[in-house]
């Protein structure tokens, strides 16, 4: 196990337009998150969960403050940098799951390994790994999203964020959760809270449920059969 904090936020702080119309989406956040734990962050909308994750994955820059990942300082890596570190060493799983429409469940998952060097063939077998891990059975691989349950193409997206073996997995839940309040009240959330778990490399990915940016689905390209 290493010692390196999976992700640390120093007095992080963002603001969005200029000074005399600036709206603050955080305000002066610190956080440490130890590799092997899981933490959750829940809260109404507008209480800031896109921004934390969005800086988290190096998608935004802070206003001010630091954003460490894996020991790496964010406003220090160059976009490709970043890019990289997106692409090696996190996974996203989407709130509408993103999955290429034209693609089936299989290829879906296979994808990004192509930008990690893998042949299509290895990719495809890597694929089929994850999903039968993820209860995706091998009927299911062959078909596109359309043709899934909800529920499958929760497990395939799911599968697409692991199948690089990645060291953080950021994710957001379809929807809230029904919590009672201190008024006893379900219908409104609670302030963000947090719990523990454990990260990819002991068995389990280490989850930040919030939001990330969504990729163009339509501007992928079919990979090509091998």
């Amino acid at each position: 196990m290493t010692d390196t904090p999976a992700v640390v936020l120093e007095r992080v702080s963002k603001s969005y337009g200029d000074a005399g119309h600036a709206v603050t989406a955080l305000s002066d956040v610190s956080l440490q998150v130890p590799a092997s734990q899981f933490l959750s962050i829940m809260g109404p909308s507008g209480s800031g969960k896109s921004t934390l994750l969005n800086l988290i994955a190096g998608l935004d820059t802070p206003t001010h403050g630091r954003v460490i990942v894996g020991g790496q300082e964010l406003t220090h890596l160059s976009d490709d940098a970043c890019s990289d570190l997106r692409l090696r060493h996190i996974g996203f799983v989407f709130q509408s799951f993103n999955l290429f429409p034209t693609f089936t469940a299989e290829e879906n998952v296979a994808w990004p390994l192509g930008f990690v060097g893998l042949r299509w063939r290895a990719a495809k077998m890597r694929a089929a790994e994850t999903l039968e891990q993820m209860g995706v059975d091998a009927a299911a691989r062959s078909r596109l999203p359309a043709e899934l349950s909800g529920g499958e193409q929760q497990r395939v997206a799911i599968a697409r964020a692991l199948v690089t073996e990645p060291r953080l997995v950021l994710g957001r839940t379809h929807r809230q959760p029904r919590f009672a309040n201190r008024s006893g009240d379900p219908r409104r959330p609670p302030p963000i809270e947090h719990a523990a778990g454990a990260d990819r490399h002991h068995g389990h990915p280490q989850h930040l449920r919030g939001d990330v940016r969504a990729a163009n689905p339509r501007a992928a390209r079919r990979p090509h059969r091998a």
